[in-house]
């Protein structure tokens, strides 16, 4: 959980990602609410579904698990958060 510095977009500067009830929630700091962030069959890898469309953010660790940042496609451009 926390808010994640992006790179690779100029449509918006952070990632805000919460817990909330027992679910994860997305969004971008330039939208007023958050999606929820849906388990994939990949560790790490969840499905968040917007009015704006869907895409899969990835949850980077490091070599103790912590997570670390995070990674997402948009229109074809990798976004990257730490």
């Amino acid at each position: 959980m926390g808010a994640y510095n992006v790179t690779g977009t100029s449509d918006f500067s952070q990632a805000i990602i919460t817990f909330e009830n027992g679910k994860l929630y997305g969004r971008a700091d330039v939208q007023p609410d958050a999606a929820p962030l849906a388990p994939t069959a990949t560790p790490d890898v969840f499905n968040i579904y917007s009015p704006q469309g869907s895409l899969d953010i990835t949850f980077l660790r490091d070599e103790n698990k912590k997570v670390t940042g995070l990674k997402f496609f948009l229109n074809g451009t990798e976004i990257r958060g730490e």
